[in-house]
């Protein structure tokens, strides 16, 4: 801080690190910093975000407005990692009746900055709906982007070779209500996609009943039987703080986490809970004591911050990091409701006992920059073969070549068995192999690493 020293008629430079003592940099005098004297000459200065929190904790004096990440009222997101990007894939909100027509999609190199990258898919080219575009969601296989999204109540496909579109409609829905005649109740909403440890993809969807379905290798169509997985004592039926809708589905350490939204959109009191599975098609148990078909409490509303509706989330992992996030919606700030939404993002804790720690919602979000060091669109396909030996091909389809150290990882429940570490990679063809004799044994995990030159991980598998 430079100051004038009117005394001497001079100028004196301190700093500080909390703004409240104070060093001098020029001479013996001291610096008195008093906010009650009448206010006269001063400046200001630009802070950071992160900056401002801080020490707006400490002193707790100004109220900080809520940050909106998206810049308008959105809902429902889909939080993913591709590349070296993060994306947001979100329900078009601020309609009567959730009637938007259309999805966009946003990107981040370190989630706190958000770029609109405009409209991915439009209902107009789409030939069976016209209108209720909700809950998108997407993944990516085998260099394809699939987005799966709710028009009219019911579940649609698209296709792009980018993430920003644009999508091709599958022109016809994938899923319909005549689909779970005699298997359950309530609307055919809320797709999310999960793609196994062995390749496998599983649909899940759902409105008062979650439903799981296999898909086939294209990706665009059903395999096998819709089952019921509600975590609820009566699958059939409706009870208030059971499963609503917002199904999704994440892997820790080899379980899958399953987590939902409960009691309405339009309620304030709209929030998730989670449990856990050791197979993607349930039966889903309660972390905090094992029952079956029940959850813990992951997010709520917080009325000391006037945050309202906090549900219908998604999770993402920070590639080559234990790290997770979940993004979900809240009523607009100020004056919002179940028609108005924005789209937020906090940290998600994984605690050692294997329990998620429930998420505090906060006003403003992430402040501190996520980043990754990612190889765009990596994919690791393996083959066990009778004699236990693995082959792993890998395909990177920007570059030919892996520069760095491979490390295959074996895990058993979460717990690290076994380490292998190779350079040998056969390149064919411009297909990238790694033959190693693993005994794998089933239900464990396989993570593959790839470690540059400076011994950074560039990419967990």
């Amino acid at each position: 801080m430079v100051y004038d020293h009117f005394q001497v008629s001079n100028y004196g430079l301190a700093e500080t690190t909390d703004f409240e003592n104070f060093s001098v940099l020029t001479g013996n005098e001291s610096v008195q910093i008093n906010s009650e004297h009448q206010a006269s000459h001063g400046n200001v200065i630009r802070l950071e975000e992160a900056d401002f929190q801080r020490l707006n904790k400490a002193y707790g004096k100004y109220e900080f407005a809520a940050r909106h990440i998206l810049g308008g009222k959105y809902a429902d997101p889909d939080i993913q990692a591709f590349g070296n990007k993060f994306y947001i894939f979100p329900t078009s909100d601020g309609y009567a009746n959730w009637g938007g027509t259309y999805f966009k999609a946003f990107s981040s190199t370190d989630m706190v900055h958000w770029t609109d990258e405009g409209i991915i898919l439009d209902l107009k080219d789409v030939a069976w709906a016209n209108e209720n575009a909700w809950a998108p969601c997407m993944v990516e296989k085998n260099g394809k982007y699939y987005f799966y999204y709710t028009a009219e109540k019911k579940i649609g496909v698209a296709v792009s070779d980018s993430p920003t579109g644009p999508f091709a409609d599958l022109g016809e829905p994938l899923v319909t209500d005549e689909d779970i005649i005699g298997i359950g109740r309530g609307q055919i909403i809320d797709p999310y996609v999960l793609i196994d440890y062995d390749g496998r993809a599983y649909l899940y969807f759902g409105n008062q009943n979650m439903f799981v379905v296999e898909l086939g290798e294209d990706m665009t169509s059903l395999k096998g039987e819709i089952k019921n997985i509600t975590p609820s004592e009566n699958p059939t039926g409706f009870i208030a703080d059971q499963y609503m809708e917002g199904t999704c589905v994440t892997k820790i350490n080899g379980k899958y986490y399953f987590s939902w939204s409960c009691n309405g959109t339009t309620d304030e009191n709209y929030h998730v809970k989670y449990g856990v599975a050791d197979s993607p098609m349930g039966t889903i148990k309660r972390v905090s004591d094992g029952k079956e078909n029940s959850g813990d409490l992951l997010l709520e509303k917080d009325d000391s911050q006037g945050i309202l509706g906090a549900g219908h989330h998604s999770i993402v992992k920070v590639p080559g990091k234990d790290e997770y996030y979940i993004a979900y919606h809240r009523f607009y700030m100020p004056g919002g409701n179940g028609y108005n939404r924005e789209v937020c993002v906090d940290k998600l804790i994984v605690n050692e006992d294997g329990s998620l720690e429930q998420v505090i919602p906060t006003t403003a979000g992430i402040l501190n920059k996520v980043t990754y060091n990612g190889l765009d669109r990596v994919f690791v396909t393996p083959t066990v073969y009778e004699d236990n030996r693995i082959e792993l091909k890998i395909e990177n389809l920007n570059d030919t070549s892996l520069n760095g150290t491979i490390y295959v990882a074996q895990y058993k429940d979460g717990v690290l068995v076994d380490l292998y570490s190779t350079e040998a990679v056969v390149n064919r063809g411009g297909v990238n192999y790694i033959g190693l004799d693993i005994a794998i044994e089933p239900q464990n995990e396989v993570k593959v690493y790839l470690w540059n030159d400076l011994q950074q991980p560039m990419m967990e598998v």
